[in-house]
């Protein structure tokens, strides 16, 4: 089990949308943060949990504004 992965150098007031995108089609999303937004300032203080109850080999994360 991870720790949550705080971020750096976001905007504090900016909304940043999270999504896993190491996918492949027909697949389902094991990161049960993708599809959501978070403010920078949550990103850099709370982070996101990457953790997951499937052992995983990679996880892949786009973080957009």
């Amino acid at each position: 089990n991870f720790n949550a992965v705080r971020l750096q150098g976001l905007d504090p007031n900016k909304t940043y949308k999270v999504e896993e995108i190491n996918v492949t089609s027909g697949d389902r999303k094991d990161f049960t943060e993708s599809g959501k937004s978070f403010t920078g300032d949550y990103l850099m203080k709370v982070g996101l949990n990457v953790s997951s109850p499937m052992a995983i080999s990679s996880l892949v994360i786009e973080i957009t504004e």
